[in-house]
């Protein structure tokens, strides 16, 4: 198992890292975008990040589906975001490299 991980600095207390694949089609796939963090409320709360659909043509290359305001639903109106057990044992084993670098090592 690689335990290096990618990122690059996007402020003193802030890192955006290699997406993380989790469920991928030849046209579809279902990312997790980690981001490694400083927070001083909570200095081991160090990764956050976002879901991302993404979708393609055959000869393209990923681009992010439109994105899902969640202010804007209304009352009654919610999403589901189902992983199934095998997108979740890349997730957490990956989620798991990012606190230990940002334990290790702080934001990259």
């Amino acid at each position: 198992m690689n335990d290096r991980i990618n990122g690059w600095t996007t402020s003193r207390d802030s890192a955006v890292c290699d997406d993380i694949e989790l469920k991928k089609t030849s046209t579809t796939r279902l990312i997790f975008r980690p981001e490694i963090v400083n927070n001083i409320n909570n200095p081991e709360a160090s990764v956050r990040g976002c879901f991302i659909f993404q979708m393609k043509g055959k000869n393209a290359s990923w681009e992010d589906f439109k994105e899902l305001e969640l202010n804007k639903l209304k009352v009654e109106e919610w999403i589901k975001l189902e992983l199934n057990s095998e997108a979740m044992l890349p997730l957490t084993r990956e989620i798991q490299k990012h606190y230990a670098v940002h334990e290790k090592y702080g934001v990259m």
